[in-house]
């Protein structure tokens, strides 16, 4: 059974939860890097701060990484010890960050777009357009 992002979207706060938080502990500075974004806190400053640009790197950085999550939980499942395991959760991290990078964000910009897009509807729906319109013809956007 297909779904969508649109019929998930209650539940893609906690997808993206999954996908912001294994940089929480990479991605520590003593400055926060402010980029392309406003870190203001109310939605209307939110929404207008955040540039498409930034907005559909972090949204093909999504895709990225959530692949990467799903090939991940594959190979853990499959390794038989808990040396593969490890391995395969170290070149998982390590393929996430290539993944941000190689978009052209860091990752306390992407952990800050993911956020905006949990806590604002607009700056949500600007991005659920913009990750169903990349990944319409693929399997994985049918979630």
């Amino acid at each position: 059974m297909a779904f969508s992002f649109r019929v998930l979207s209650p539940l893609a706060g906690a997808l993206m939860l999954s996908l912001v938080l294994p940089f929480s502990s990479m991605a520590q500075t003593s400055e926060p890097n402010t980029g392309d974004y406003s870190a203001a806190p109310n939605a209307a400053g939110a929404a207008a701060g955040i540039d498409d640009g930034t907005l559909q790197r972090t949204a093909k950085a999504y895709l990225k990484v959530s692949k990467i999550v799903q090939d991940e939980k594959t190979a853990v499942n499959t390794a038989g010890d808990d040396s593969t395991k490890a391995q395969a959760a170290k070149q998982a991290e390590s393929e996430k960050m290539a993944a941000v990078k190689a978009e052209g964000l860091d990752p306390q910009q992407y952990n800050h777009v993911l956020q905006l897009v949990q806590n604002d509807n607009n700056v949500q729906q600007r991005f659920l357009a913009i990750v169903n319109g990349n990944n319409a013809g693929s399997p994985a956007g049918n979630m």
